[in-house]
């Protein structure tokens, strides 16, 4: 089974594009669970509930929804997706086709910029907008780190990416998809630049 979690905090102007890029799939995914931080004030939620799939709110961080959809999810496969994120069509089925060696027990994408042209072995990290883990790997090494300070940018990217990475590496094999999902925010910041707005 296969579980989406999708963290969601005031991303409404991109939320639409990403859920219909999920709901686009090759591959359906069996949940996606949104979790929402209870701060959320530009009606997320609403867009989030006309998708029929399950939300629950939380308290700030992007950590802490991430591990409250994770010990949520039904799912032996579980997918971290953004908000913020377009997924290809084939996002999906690429991932769930790496999980068919049972040595992977983890898989990270990539995003549209020049991560793609970096060796796999100097990116050391999980992508937190396109990475997938066995469930029971998330448990073993006892999820995120929740401790951090998670309205420091930087300190939640280094936990979520590169320090978990490092925890479930020993545990077996991880793999790249080559599949690149979309920065919505870079996206839009790309119109702007462009129209001169």
């Amino acid at each position: 089974m296969i579980s989406v979690v999708l963290p969601v905090w005031n991303e409404k102007k991109y939320l639409e594009v990403c859920l219909k890029s999920l709901e686009n799939q090759n591959i359906k995914a069996d949940e996606i669970i949104y979790v929402i931080d209870e701060r959320t004030n530009d009606g997320s939620e609403v867009v989030c509930a006309e998708y029929g799939y399950q939300v629950i709110l939380v308290a700030p961080g992007k950590l802490t929804a991430r591990d409250v959809g994770v010990k949520a999810a039904k799912g032996d496969i579980i997918i971290a997706c953004d908000s913020d994120t377009f997924y290809p069509s084939t996002f999906i089925q690429d991932v769930v086709n790496m999980f068919k060696d049972e040595k992977v027990i983890a898989v990270t994408g990539i995003t549209d910029d020049l991560s793609a042209l970096v060796p796999f072995h100097f990116r050391w990290k999980m992508l937190g907008c396109a990475s997938a883990f066995r469930k029971w790997v998330y448990d073993a090494v006892g999820g995120f780190d929740l401790e951090i300070d998670q309205s420091k940018h930087g300190d939640m990217v280094q936990e979520e990416e590169k320090e978990f990475y490092n925890r479930i590496n020993i545990l077996g094999e991880i793999k790249r998809i080559n599949t690149p999902v979309h920065s919505l925010r870079g996206l839009l910041k790309h119109r702007i630049d462009s129209s001169g707005e």
